[in-house]
């Protein structure tokens, strides 16, 4: 019987069972629950796990609904399920972003140069917070982008703000403070999802579409994901976002190794992954990626498949949704890969409390509540404090600051003082709550004294129109010899050149040309060489003149000729600059001719110059400019973005030939840098007083920066990054190699080898410290231990401060090894009185001092003498101590992975489906598993074999686990499955009578008040119906799509048919489904009018001749009133009955999709047993378990009961001896028997066992000792028939009381009631025969019964009766 019969059967008794929503427009999970019939599906059961929650929901869902989950900006809303539209793009690396106002903290620079991970977590606390508070009051998605934590290896990076500078291990600790911040402490519940961007090996902008990031195995394990790992172990991060680079040829979207080998089943990763925004595309679009064995590039389904099976779980993009079910469709993936990709997602939601009562998620009661928690004072204050910590005093010549009352002329010069710029993916601070760098200064000086003048020039004496960052054009440059031979070199014949572009036009000139730029002409002869000529072209307001300098062999090399460039009339009118050579030189060279702002095409008036030459301090905040918040990607207002790397260091629009002018026109000049990163200084930094830098400082900016130029709060941040001197002493920044080398200077200060202007962890103060006294409390160590370190740092100065104390650690032969010069392994902050002395510690775990070995493919240690470095930056050793590492420990059992089918339909059940299973160490090696133990949670849902081989048996959850030993540990993975009836069985279309139409929504519309219209069945979700039973013999009928219910507008006839939002009470929204009298058609009554839904005229709507529905009186023979229920999937019953005496399951009738599979298990009830099962009529015999195959037909299964015959009692089969390494065995002639410590334990027949006081039963016996026997004796326990012996032995002692056996009147051996020793007699002195048993086995004929006299000589009795409580002190009785 198909599905149309079907539905009459469970229109007539319980029509439906199944679970469907009450639910409004929303789709909100509160309506779900409010379903007064519904059975709690198990994905709102809070007793499961989550991820059996998330599997079970996942289960319910149709193809394409999954399809429609992969998208990460608007992962469709399934109303059916209680499943909202989510959003999981959220931005949160300093703040609440993209949502409207929240509190701004610092950028990613500068929340690690505080060096303070208290704060950092606290703000991570405070930012989840408000993300609490937006999520309860719009319903704002809680998974967040955030943190940045690739390593800024190049100051280039157009995104450095984001991260958190250089170093690995800062990285990984100020990272770690900010998940555990922003995901919270709840036992149960996370406050928000936390993601590791971008995975991996991504930190080039210009490229990172179409290029390749190519390391060897150790940069990438040391360095690049370190922080990866580290972070994955050491916290609970829920997501981790994909990177859009290619990593060794391979895009990482679709990089299994990276995010399945080493992130899941390496690190122990269990969350999901999302791509980069567009980085799917990007795979076929922009990386054209070409896999092994293919011979073309991929194509966006295979793209799709690759992914999906790599393990990126989501797409930033509309690639997935597009392409998934190709994908399905053509064999590139499986439905089962998308199953897994959806539980982890759901999982995540899941954690946050989204589908569970809001009472019992703390995050979602009034005090996460908007108005509580965004922009509180609370957040307003730690904004402040952490941009007092990030502002890093880099000069300070004479101790010029702080400044002081003394200070009576302040002038602040430049635009970017007027700037309170946010960055990159920033929050957006109330006006009230932003300070500017102009007002924070104009603050503090009016605290500092009533009398001090704070002037203000807007500008820096240069061009700064919007669009304006160029140099001038250059089309050639000159070389005049002394035999007047002049050589010219156009642009385009140049060998080589950075930061600038040859143009394609008429002039093949260099254009787009920024500051730092320079060419490359090989091999010209100079011997000989006077002047040397730029031909420029660019006038006033277009771009910025230059200086061309002429180097001998390197960018940095001899300068022997400088030229300086004018503007001319416009881009095509070029002219000529000249100037003599200053050094002769001989012989050939490559010759780079370097451009850079021409630092004297700087304009004050007199006025403003007059201003700087009079002021007691001269402030120029300068810097790089972006556009907050989402990016500046093309905007001709920002100097570095995403998409954006700077090609060089030097400060745009000609800033530091403004900083040189206010120097020269006075010396007290300070520089308050505000950049993505580092700046080029080398042109002013002798010539300035201080300088200070920080990265886009957050909220409060301005405020923190007045304060730490007047001393209000000492400044006490250190760099994160190396600053380096010269942009030429690095490689390009697309070239990845991080160790140093012969043709390479190395990056960071682990392995660079240029030179550095202020080296990493460098800081200034305004007071001083001393450090001493560094103590170990261990010197010699294995590679699994902890080091105690402690150092004592005295504040020598007069004004309170905090030292950042860094702890370096210096492997042994380092050099010799190809190891890093030294390894930041450890810091701590200490805040210090005047002329106190605290002492700092820092725990050195041994283990993170790995490298890893190619060859032997793990981690590994380098043993030896290793020294430790304290002091106050990564090039100052203040005090030092050494240890010895001597040996080896072990690699121990880190991470065991399961993965296997997840979800189970009907059509799988009763079929074994294969698992996989990983085991990897500690070295991040992968071991063989020869020891493992495989478990369900519910065997009546999944059972799983040794081999790891699960059976779905039954409709549920449950969790397989592997528990795998090896060197003694054991370690679990595990996995949920979901057993479930095929989704969609629950939906209809709701079709005419003639089929050429179903019921729809207008245009799909879920707009609460949408029409309804016949469409053509083209499959589409607003077609599809459930029918919630209302409990009243009246049916609600839901949209799939909308969630919305179709209802009666109003009582007259022909009135339109709309849908609304359930309102209880409300009779229009109720329909009963009468029989027409023909098989399988419906009247479609509505309970409040008692009219028909009917179809009436044509009509045309929205470009489409369609055929609204109209309400009719009820008319059985009008076939524009009589409807179909045809189920969106074939479905058969099959009817299932017990008999007395016991049960199966399921009973009843059940429902099985087309060629799906049903287990029923039959249980006798106790005192019967099964007599016979029948499938169909025909018996299959007494089997206790039956499984339906590939079902295309109904059927029926009736299981059979008698009565068990009773049970064959258990007899004593045999007794156990236990406990007889505690008895004692020697005894000195005449002593008594000492049975203390003896078990004896009774087994039976049945298996169970017994042990109890049998002594004081009557029941136990002993025989075979005598006291006055010298030699060894068998003692046998008698326990009825059966009997145990043990051995004890007689010595002579030496007390004259005790009989002496060489007496010549001794007793007769061979009188029959003197038993030797290990013999028993009966009551009449005679020795029981031995008898034959039917086995061959021979034992003693019987025991002795109760009450028989067994001769124990003496007070043995008593001895043994105080000995009962050794012989078992309880009656228990087990099964074995």
């Amino acid at each position: 019987m198909k599905c149309k019969k079907f539905i009459t059967l469970l229109l007539a008794g319980a029509m439906f069972a199944a679970y469907l929503p009450d639910m409004g427009v929303s789709g909100e999970l509160g309506e779900v629950r409010a379903a007064e019939t519904a059975e709690t599906p198990a994905y709102l059961d809070t007793s499961l796990s989550f991820e059996e929650r998330a599997a079970d929901l996942v289960s319910r869902m149709t193809l394409e609904e999954k399809a429609q989950q992969t998208i990460t900006s608007s992962a469709a809303a399934i109303p059916r399920l209680g499943v909202s539209q989510y959003n999981y793009w959220s931005e949160g690396l300093h703040g609440v972003a993209r949502s409207g106002n929240a509190t701004s903290f610092p950028h990613g620079l500068g929340i690690a140069s505080t060096w303070n991970t208290d704060l950092v977590q606290e703000m991570g606390d405070a930012i989840s917070d408000e993300a609490r508070g937006y999520s309860n009051e719009t319903g704002k998605g809680l998974s967040y982008w955030s943190p940045t934590i690739n390593l800024a290896r190049d100051p280039r990076w157009g995104r450095a703000e984001e991260g958190y500078g250089e170093d690995q291990f800062l990285t990984t600790a100020i990272a770690e403070s900010y998940v555990n911040g922003m995901q919270g402490d709840d036992d149960t519940y996370l406050k928000t999802i936390a993601t590791l961007k971008h995975f991996v090996a991504n930190n080039s902008e210009y490229n990172r579409h179409t290029g390749s990031s190519d390391v060897d195995e150790r940069d990438l394990r040391e360095y690049y994901s370190y922080t990866f790992k580290n972070v994955v172990e050491n916290t609970d991060v829920a997501s981790v976002m994909s990177s859009y680079n290619q990593l060794n040829g391979t895009p990482m979207p679709a990089n299994e190794f990276m995010l399945t080998d080493l992130l899941r089943n390496t690190w122990g990763f269990d969350g999901y992954v999302t791509s980069d925004c567009g980085a799917i595309y990007d795979i076929y679009g922009n990386h054209k990626w070409q896999p092994e064995g293919m011979d073309r590039a991929v194509n966006s389904v295979e793209a799709t498949a690759f992914a999906i099976k790599a393990g990126t779980d989501i797409n930033c993009g509309n690639v997935y949704n597009v392409n998934v079910l190709q994908a399905i469709e053509q064999g590139l993936m499986t439905e089962d890969d998308l199953d897994k990709a959806l539980i982890r997602l759901f999982t995540a939601r899941m954690e946050t409390g989204e589908f569970d009562p809001d009472e019992m998620v703390e995050y979602k009661s009034d005090e996460y509540s908007f108005a509580n928690q965004v922009e509180n004072g609370e957040h307003k204050q730690l904004a402040e404090d952490m941009s007092d910590e990030a502002i890093i005093l880099l000069q300070n010549e004479d101790d010029f600051l702080p400044l002081g009352s003394e200070e009576k002329k302040i002038v602040i010069v430049g635009e970017m003082a007027q700037r309170c710029t946010q960055g990159d993916y920033s929050a957006d601070p109330s006006d009230e709550n932003r300070s500017t760098p102009e007002e924070g200064i104009r603050a503090a000086a009016a605290r500092a004294g009533s009398d001090i003048k704070v002037d203000y020039i807007n500008h820096y004496g240069v061009t700064d129109a919007s669009g304006v960052k160029y140099l001038q054009n250059v089309q050639s440059v000159g070389f005049g010899y002394e035999d007047s031979q002049t050589v010219t070199k156009q642009a385009a014949e140049a060998d080589a050149y950075k930061a600038c572009v040859v143009e394609t036009n008429s002039n093949q000139n260099f254009g787009y040309m920024e500051s730092g730029a320079y060419v490359l002409y090989k091999n010209v002869d100079v011997t000989g060489l006077k002047t040397f000529s730029v031909q420029a072209a660019g006038a006033d307001g277009q771009c910025y003149s230059s200086t061309a300098s002429l180097h001998l062999d390197s960018p940095t090399g001899e300068v022997i000729a400088v030229a300086d460039t004018d503007y001319t009339d416009g881009w095509q009118s070029y002219n000529t600059y000249s100037s003599d050579v200053m050094t002769e030189a001989e012989g050939t060279h490559d010759l780079y001719v370097t451009f850079e702002y021409n630092y004297a095409d700087v304009d004050f008036s007199a006025e403003e110059e007059e201003l700087i030459e009079n002021a007691d301090a001269v402030i120029v905040v300068a810097g790089t400019r972006t556009i907050d918040g989402e990016g500046a990607l093309g905007n001709p207002d920002s100097d570095s973005a995403e998409e954006v790397d700077r090609q060089t260091l030097d400060f745009p629009r000609n800033q530091a030939g403004s900083i040189l002018k206010c120097a020269e026109l006075n010396e007290k000049t300070v520089v308050c840098i505000s950049a993505v990163g580092q700046m080029n200084v080398e042109p002013f930094k002798d010539e300035v007083k201080a300088i200070t830098w920080n990265t886009y400082n957050g909220q409060a900016q301005g405020n923190a920066l007045g304060r730490i130029l007047y001393g209000e709060k000492n400044p006490s941040a250190k760099l994160t990054f190396s600053w380096y001197t010269s942009l030429y002493d690095l490689d390009d920044i697309g070239v990845y190699d991080i160790r140093s080398s012969e043709t390479s200077n190395g990056r960071t200060y682990q392995y660079f080898t240029g030179e550095v202007t202020w080296p990493f962890g460098y800081g200034l103060s305004y007071t001083d410290f001393e450090y001493s006294n560094l103590k170990l409390d261990k010197t010699s160590v294995n590679t699994d231990d902890q080091i105690q370190v402690s150092v004592d740092v005295k504040n020598t100065g007069s004004v309170e401060g905090q030292e950042v104390v860094e702890m370096y650690v210096v492997s042994p032969n380092a050099e010799e090894n190809d190891r890093p010069v030294k390894r930041l392994k450890g810091f701590d902050k200490v805040s210090l009185a005047p002329g106190e002395t605290k002492t700092a510690t820092m725990t050195l775990n041994t283990d993170e001092l790995e490298y890893w070995f190619e060859d032997a493919g793990r981690f590994d240690y380098d043993l030896g003498t290793y020294e430790i470095q304290v002091g106050p930056d990564s090039a100052t050793s203040a005090v030092t101590a050494s240890f010895s590492m001597t040996e080896k420990a072990s690699p121990t059992l880190k991470t065991v992975t399961l993965t296997g089918k997840a979800i189970f339909d009907e059509t799988e059940i009763g079929e074994p489906a294969e698992t996989t299973l990983t085991a990897a160490l500690s070295d991040d090696s992968f071991i063989e598993v020869t020891d493992v133990t495989y478990s369900s949670s519910d065997e009546s849902v999944a059972r799983v074999d040794e081999n790891g081989n699960v059976t779905a048996v039954g409709y549920g959850t449950a969790t397989i686990t592997a528990a795998v030993t090896w060197n003694g540990e054991t370690v679990t993975g595990s996995y949920a499955v979901a057993v479930q009836e095929t989704a969609g069985k629950d939906l209809y279309y709701i079709t005419s009578k003639d089929g050429s139409v179903v019921i729809a929504v207008n245009g799909g519309s879920t707009a609460s008040g949408a029409l309804l219209i016949e469409w053509e069945n083209n499959g589409g979700t607003d077609q599809q119906w459930s029918l919630k039973d209302a409990g009243d013999g009246n049916y609600y009928l839901v949209n799939s799509k909308s969630g919305l219910l179709a209802t009666a507008e109003s009582t007259e006839e022909n009135a339109g048919l709309i849908q609304r939002e359930q309102t209880e009470g409300d009779a229009n929204q109720l329909w009963k489904l009468e029989e027409s009298g023909e098989d399988g058609y419906y009247l479609l009554v509505n309970a409040g009018t008692g009219y028909a839904i009917s179809r009436g005229p044509s009509e045309w709507i929205d470009g489409w001749e369609l055929k609204p529905f109209v309400m009719a009186e009820k008319n059985a023979e009008d076939d524009d009133q009589l409807w179909s229920l045809d189920a969106l999937i074939t479905q058969y019953t099959i009817q299932a009955s017990a008999g007395e005496g016991g049960s199966i399951s399921p009973d009843g009738r059940s429902t099985v999709v087309e060629n799906g599979n049903i287990v029923y298990t039959i249980t006798a009830d106790t005192g019967y047993q099964i007599k016979d099962v029948l499938v169909n009529g025909n018996s299959v015999g007494a089997v206790s378990e039956y499984i339906f195959k590939d079902v295309n037909a109904d059927a029926s299964i009736e299981a059979v009961f008698e009565e068990a015959p009773e049970p064959a009692q258990p007899v004593l089969d045999r007794i156990e001896l236990s406990g007889l390494d505690n008895v004692k065995t020697e005894y000195k002639q005449g002593e008594d028997l000492d049975l203390t410590g003896l078990i004896v334990t009774a087994i039976y027949t049945d298996g169970t066992e017994e042990t109890k006081d049998v002594l004081e039963e009557g029941e136990y016996k002993i025989s075979g000792y005598d006291p006055d026997k010298l030699g060894r004796q068998t003692v046998t326990v008698w326990y009825g028939e059966k009997s145990e012996d043990f051995i004890v032995e007689v010595v002579k002692a030496e007390d004259p009381d005790i009989e002496d056996p060489t007496d010549p009147n001794p007793e007769d051996p061979a009188d029959p009631t003197n038993p030797t020793p290990g013999e028993l007699t009966d009551p009449d002195g005679e020795k029981p025969a031995d008898t034959e048993q039917p086995d061959g086995n021979t034992e003693k004929e019987s025991a002795p019964q109760t009450g028989d006299n067994i001769p124990l000589a003496g007070p043995a009795a008593l001895l043994v009766s105080a000995a009962v409580f050794c012989i078992g002190v309880s009656l228990r009785r087990r099964q074995r």
